[in-house]
């Protein structure tokens, strides 16, 4: 007799090496790291052009790949950047909601 689908399905070995989809989602985010850092490095000889955005986790990933470099350093500051200005933004919409609350 055959075991039930959840038991054989919670029997299957777990992992990035033998798993086809984490092998795929690896392999497109290897590929666009690598896209960015190339646009990175290009704005960067150029002086010119836009960065690309990335969350915190993928600049982690894009620094590492830029190694220790101008372009990194271009990379990181652009992001430094912009976290000064959300930090701000949100600071100016706090202050407007007390004064709202004082009103």
């Amino acid at each position: 007799m055959s075991l039930p689908l959840s038991q054989r399905v919670n029997k299957l070995p777990a992992s990035k090496r033998t798993c086809h989809v984490c092998q795929v989602r690896v392999a497109a985010e290897r590929h666009a790291i690598d896209e960015a850092a190339a646009r990175v490095r290009e704005v960067s000889r150029l002086s010119s052009g836009t960065v690309p955005a990335c969350c915190l986790v993928h600049l982690a990933m894009l620094s590492g790949v830029l190694g220790k470099s101008e372009s990194v350093r271009l990379l990181l500051g652009v992001h430094a950047q912009f976290l000064e200005r959300l930090g701000r933004m949100r600071t100016a919409m706090r202050s407007d909601t007390m004064r709202s609350d004082d009103t």
